[in-house]
């Protein structure tokens, strides 16, 4: 079972089980950015677990399938480098070495070696070798010059400038003439994922690098991001009166906003991503995903949960389930239903953690401003009933007559036509049934003693 959500490998595009939809997305955007004006730098847009890493790694899978050639990697993953540059210059290398051949890759790398000390920072020059496995290894002579370059002690600086103005310029021709290998293929797409992830001072060289270096023609540039949150990155370094959005404009041409799933589509996706569903599966118990399941889809409404909510609930949840064996007492929709308690109103669950006996004030609580229809589904209905249990016993089969005034007192609704009355048995079922609420209180608070 995973702990985090979003680790998708994506092997083959027409086997990939899209529960988001994304495809559609995908396949309508391929065209626009294969034969967009270049050069072009994109930001997908959206919010911490909204699964823009997904998205990007479909979206290459699909360049893949449509023998179109691209680039990914992950920026927070190479966020220790001191020079962005490194990075984006290996992760070419890498491009170059599986797209060509000799002698064209000699030449390219013989070419690199020279220009990069030029343009790269001080600190980086040194770092070269180790960045690219030796491929791009600098001499010392050449270090010293990149070292004269950045460190001002160059006496001229109209000359020193103007000889990293000349290896620029350079890097630029070097690049262009790699991209030939695209052969047919317009533009070379770029994808770089997680960039609001990164050290703020990382993340701003590394859109300027973009900006100055590799604004060519034939390359588009995807980044993967949450701009608010890359925004606040910025204000980190230069002041929280800083207009960060206004700054990011220079950098970034097109926002494309990611298609918000519905809740119970994405509550599906991220069972499936964090193990949860494996888990039941394992212990050939799915019904009891599906009830769990069920379980986040009603309260996910009823407390009108973000995406980023729903993901820390069902981290936490699939914490829990690694320390529950399946054959344990424990009811695991109604332990969501404590996990979302604790969250939305503290108080009440700790009175009712000391006293079961306040059950009725905690489903007040949940019922409020609910329809009819929704005091009729199985998960409300199912709740009612497991609050109920943990404070009373029955030793018989609750009869119809007292079912339905424990349904009329909890709807404060006669129980007259069918769904109402299918509605009130499965209040009382639930119960009939002995349940504890002691031991999910204990996990949940135990739980909550780790930071997720």
């Amino acid at each position: 079972m995973h702990l985090k959500i979003g680790e998708v490998e994506i092997t083959d595009y027409d086997q990939f089980d899209d529960l988001l939809g994304r495809k559609t997305e995908v396949e309508n955007l391929t065209p626009i950015i294969l034969n967009a004006i270049t050069p072009l730098v994109i930001a997908i847009d959206a919010s911490w677990g909204s699964g823009k890493t997904t998205f990007v790694k479909l979206w290459k899978s699909y360049l893949k399938k449509s023998n179109q050639k691209s680039i990914y990697f992950n920026a927070w993953e190479t966020d220790y480098a001191d020079d962005p540059l490194i990075v984006l210059v290996s992760e070419l290398d890498k491009w170059v070495s599986e797209n060509t051949e000799e002698p064209s890759i000699s030449d390219w790398r013989k070419n690199i070696k020279r220009t990069l000390p030029g343009i790269a920072k001080r600190s980086a020059v040194a770092a070269v070798k180790a960045a690219t496995l030796g491929v791009l290894e600098i001499d010392k002579q050449q270090e010293g010059i990149a070292a004269d370059l950045l460190s001002g002690i160059t006496s001229d600086l109209l000359d020193d400038f103007n000889k990293q103005t000349k290896s620029i310029s350079e890097f630029k021709n070097i690049i262009r003439d790699t991209l030939k290998n695209l052969g047919d293929q317009n533009n070379l797409v770029i994808f770089i994922d997680e960039l609001d992830r990164c050290r703020p001072n990382y993340a701003i060289e590394l859109l300027e690098r973009i900006k100055h270096l590799f604004d060519l023609e034939r390359l588009i540039f995807i980044l993967s991001t949450d701009t608010i949150q890359l925004s606040h990155s910025i204000c980190a370094i230069y002041g929280n009166e800083f207009d960060a959005k206004r700054y990011l404009k220079r950098f970034i041409d097109l926002d494309y906003y990611l298609k918000k799933p519905n809740n119970i589509d994405y509550i599906k996706s991220q069972v499936t991503s964090l193990g949860i569903e494996k888990y039941f599966s394992e212990k050939g118990a799915l019904f009891l995903c599906e009830e769990l399941i069920d379980s986040y889809v009603f309260f996910s409404k009823r407390f009108d949960l973000k995406l980023r909510d729903i993901n820390l609930f069902l981290t936490r949840t699939s914490l829990i389930l690694r320390a529950t064996s399946i054959d344990s007492q424990t009811n695991f929709s109604f332990l969501v239903f404590l996990l979302f308690l604790r969250d939305k109103n503290k108080e009440l669950y700790e009175k009712y953690s000391a006293d079961p006996k306040l059950a009725t004030l905690v489903i007040d609580f949940i019922s409020n401003g609910l329809s009819i229809e929704e005091k009729q589904s199985s998960t409300f209905c199912l709740t009612a009933g497991y609050l109920i249990a943990t404070h009373r016993t029955f030793d018989y089969k609750t009869p119809f007559k007292e079912i339905k005034l424990l349904y009329h007192n909890i709807t404060n609704t006669e129980v007259e036509d069918t769904d109402a009355k299918s509605a009130a048995f499965k209040v009382g079922e639930a119960a009939d049934q002995r349940i504890s609420h002691i031991p999910m209180i204990e996990k949940i608070e135990l739980l909550h003693r780790i930071s997720v």
